[in-house]
């Protein structure tokens, strides 16, 4: 099981102000809409709380939600991460709607190609009721769709999984460990490996794929291939050849939109080895 615990929200210290300026008979307008926007919780109590608050002031219940709910089997890491930043993303895009503590996602069998996390038939999950209650959008073509597709080809759902994914709160900075991982691109050259591996049907269809030395390059096999290696060549190419061969007939990868930055910009990428190997490789 993966925890997160939720940051306090930059937006704090402007709702204090907000509230330092308002009259008497304004600020609790205020404290309803910051509730409702995810800058407060409201307990159970029906007392609002700020985002530090852990437990509530009044009742002393701590806060729920705050944890997410994962299969036992396997972690998630960065892929988990990225799910909640669409979620974030999702609900900044939808100020008026209630922003909820956390999402729940069922496991579908509706698709042909297996189990996989449900983009419709939700749950929301709020600070100040018991239990979840249905979510009426789809995430259908979204960033959350997306992120959901990559976790489904991480490791697939089984029926009765759970995939309960806490929501930040608006303009939640980033912790200090994200900040000290922080780097100018979104994915490492070995990221490009694994999307290629996808692309070419994964583990069903025999093709595997690994980071070499400190995610300096990413390997990549399968059926009636020699393993491949992808890499940034002297010219600072990214491009494609056989990982043990002396002297290599390197592919470049044409990236034309630039180095990815979003699940679909990688799948794209992936798609392009994908097609080089194809071509090129294939007996």
């Amino acid at each position: 099981m993966s925890l997160h615990t939720r940051t306090r929200s930059t937006a704090t210290t402007a709702l204090d102000y907000l509230m330092t300026a308002a009259f008497p008979s304004q600020r609790a307008a205020l404290t309803d809409l910051a509730a409702h926007q995810g800058l407060m919780w409201r307990c159970v109590c029906r007392t609002i709380n700020t985002l530090d608050a852990d437990a509530c002031s009044a009742c002393e219940k701590p806060r729920p939600y705050t944890k997410d709910v994962t299969p036992p089997r396997y972690e998630y890491g960065q892929l988990l991460e990225d799910v909640r930043a669409r979620l974030a993303e999702w609900f900044d895009d939808e100020p008026k709607e209630r922003r909820p503590a956390a999402i729940g996602f069922r496991v579908t069998t509706e698709y042909d190609d297996g189990p996989a996390w449900a983009t419709w038939d939700t749950t929301a999950y709020f600070t100040d009721a018991q239990i979840g209650t249905p979510y009426a959008k789809d995430f259908e073509r979204s960033g959350v769709a997306d992120a959901l597709i990559e976790l489904g080809d991480f490791e697939r759902p089984q029926t009765g999984d759970t995939l309960i994914v806490v929501v930040p709160p608006p303009f939640a900075p980033e912790s200090p460990e994200e900040k000290e991982l922080a780097r100018e691109y979104a994915y490492g050259i070995s990221d490009y490996a694994h999307a290629a591996a996808a692309a070419l049907g994964g583990e069903d269809a025999g093709w595997g794929s690994n980071s070499g030395y400190i995610g300096a390059y990413g390997l990549l096999w399968g059926p009636d291939v020699p393993t491949l290696r992808v890499y940034v060549d002297d010219y600072e190419d990214l491009v494609l050849s056989i990982h043990e061969d002396s002297d290599p007939q390197a592919f470049t990868i044409e990236l034309p939109d630039g180095a990815p930055s979003t699940p679909d910009q990688m799948r794209t990428a992936g798609e392009a080895i994908a097609d080089i190997i194809r071509t090129n490789f294939r007996p």
